[in-house]
Order: C-alpha cells, then structure tokens, then sequence
C-alpha cells in the first residue's frame, strides 16, 4: 500500500470504496469497491507509471509468463475505460514488431456515461469488426455499450438496480451497432438487469437482424433457465467466469442456499445448445495461473 502513497496518514476516499485499517490506524491492504468498481480503478491508478520502453518489456515477460503456462490467446473485453487507439500504444508497436506472442482480440469499451453513442460512432470512423491480424483484432463492441446498463457483482452488497434511462440510452446505441453489424457483449450479473436488456435486444434485433452476429451476456450467474431460453432465442451465448465462487458465502448469507445452488445452471445451458465460454474475468478476480 506505501508503493501506491496510501499509508496510515492517507484518508481520501475513493469515489465511494473503503480502506479496511487494523486497531492502529494502518491500511491492511485491503479495499473495498462499492457499489461498483470504480475505487478499483482509482486505487490501480495511483501505481507508479512506467516509461514506455519499459511497458514494452513488461508486457513481453508477461506474454512469456502466460505462453510458459500453454496461453496463447486472449479476450480482451477493455474493462477499466481503455480509450482505443490511445491505450493501445504498447500492444500496437508489439504486434508491428513481431514480438507479440499472444493473440488479443479486443473489444471497445464505451468511455463517457451518457455520450456512449458519440464514442462508438467515432471509432466506427477508424476501425471495424475483424479489422487487425491473427494476433491482434478488433471483435466487438462492449463489455460496457452503456453505463446504465452495467450492474457490478458484488454478491454480499444490494443488488443495484439500473437507472430508468437505462433502455432510452441502450436503444440508440444497439440500434447504431446492429445496424453497422458490430459483434456485442454486456456486462450483465443478474436475473433482473437480464431481463430489461433482452428486451431491448429483442427490439432493435427486430430490425436489423441478430442471426449470424455474436452477442453474448458476460457472467449472468443468476440468471434463469427461461432467461437462458430467450438468450437462445436471439442467437445470443453466455461467458461466465469464476467470480462466484470466490463469494458464495456471501451469495448464500444474502440469497439462500436454494438460491445458490441454482447459480451458474452450465449443465442445463450445455443441455439447451446455448453457446457457452468460459474465462477467470482477467487478473480483476483470479490470476492467470489459477
């Protein structure tokens, strides 16, 4: 925690986190990101910078880290507010060089709340779906096409409830993205957000078609089986990740063990021929080496 400035004399808050401190006052490292992962962010942005030659190496030993444990390919779906092309400085000289040694399909993450359609119709202008190599390639819009749309998954706080804007703000967007036949993907944890969504979906699919375009629901853990149906239903697929696990005592002190149990049904998708993925949502929840 000293290395990011924060000791027992730091007392900003971050957006709306808490540092956990022991009897003395002292931070125990520990962080707590409600109601949703923007203290995260804050805090992982306090870290020392690096030059850029020095993210060049970085990111070298850390692809022969991931190729040392058989990965050779990865998603990346842009969480944290990746700004394409500005952040994409080191991943783009690597690729250029011949040095990249994993494969990076990259999603574009909307940057501005409330002005999410501005972002994806100016990166319409400068890149599209499939555009780049076999090593790196642009494949999508999301896992965030709108603030309003996201609900962020921790299990022992309240479930968030998204803004009534949310689908005035959605429609446009998905309208603009079908329509440029833009691959999408939302961040969506439960049962509730699924619904609202999928009805937008269903809409504006309506109009442009959603046969032979992937779209999925990144991690959906509560989600139910008639949910699943209309996922399937809209040629749609579901990419779940290992977050519940790692809070299961807090879903089951909140929602019952009924509840738990009927999480993350993967037999019952695999049963339904729904398209399914599988992924540790990158370092933010396990390591690679998990």
């Amino acid at each position: 925690m000293r290395g990011l400035g924060i000791d027992e004399h730091f007392y900003k808050t971050f957006v709306s986190g808490r540092l956990e401190r022991d009897d003395a006052g002292r931070p125990t490292g520990l962080v707590l990101a409600r109601p949703n992962a923007q203290p995260l962010y804050a805090l992982l942005d306090r870290a020392p910078k690096l030059g850029f030659e020095e993210q060049l190496t970085s990111t070298r030993h850390y692809f022969r880290s991931l190729n040392a444990l058989g990965l050779t390919s990865a998603l990346d779906c842009a969480g944290g507010f990746l700004n394409y092309p500005d952040d994409f400085g080191v991943i783009s000289t690597l690729n250029r060089r011949g040095e990249q040694t994993v494969r990076i399909g990259y999603q574009l993450f909307a940057q501005k709340p409330g002005r999410e359609l501005a972002d994806f119709q100016r990166w319409n202008e400068v890149v599209k779906p499939d555009q780049g190599d076999d090593f790196l390639k642009c494949v999508g819009a999301g896992e965030m096409l709108v603030a309003s749309a996201y609900d962020f998954e921790d299990f022992s706080y309240p479930r968030p409830e998204l803004a009534s804007v949310m689908e005035s703000e959605l429609e446009p967007v998905l309208d603009f993205l079908l329509k440029n036949r833009w691959p999408i993907r939302f961040h969506c944890s439960y049962e509730e957000s699924a619904q609202r969504i999928l009805t937008i979906v269903e809409k504006v699919g309506g109009r442009h078609g959603l046969e032979g375009l992937n779209w999925i629901f990144d991690h959906g853990e509560t989600i139910s089986e008639r949910t699943m149906e209309w996922v399937a239903r809209l040629h749609g697929g579901i990419s779940y990740q290992n977050r519940l696990p790692f809070q299961a005592r807090e879903y089951r002190r909140r929602y019952g063990e009924d509840a738990l149990r009927a999480a993350m049904p993967v037999r019952k998708m695999i049963q339904m021929g729904l398209p399914l993925a599988a992924g540790t949502d990158a370092t933010r929840v396990s390591s690679y080496n998990a």
